[in-house]
């Protein structure tokens, strides 16, 4: 189940929200959404278990990154596997690169 998947969503042609998830083969990943004000991101573990993938954040120590715009506030996310190619966060389809 490895690999990169993404998702870019536009409203009204001016504001986009860009969607990006890399689950490493080491059970590691980067989790980030990027909008116009903000870009939380997350890095930790991941764990699939049949037809779910679970993300896991690693806490941090820095209050300066806790406090900023770039914090993923949830520390815990279940991602629906759609198919291999093809991952459901939320109500977001993010598809393998």
């Amino acid at each position: 189940m490895a690999g990169e998947f993404y998702k870019k969503q536009t409203a009204n042609k001016t504001i986009s929200v860009s969607y990006s998830l890399n689950l490493r083969p080491d059970n590691t990943f980067v989790f980030s959404i990027k909008s116009q004000d903000a870009n939380p991101k997350c890095e930790g573990s991941w764990e699939l278990n049949w037809q779910s993938v679970y993300l896991k954040c690693n806490e941090s120590d820095d209050i300066g990154e806790i406090l900023s715009s770039g914090n993923m506030p949830d520390k815990e996310h279940k991602l629906e596997v759609i198919n291999r190619n093809r991952i459901k966060f939320k109500n977001v389809v993010l598809t393998r690169r």
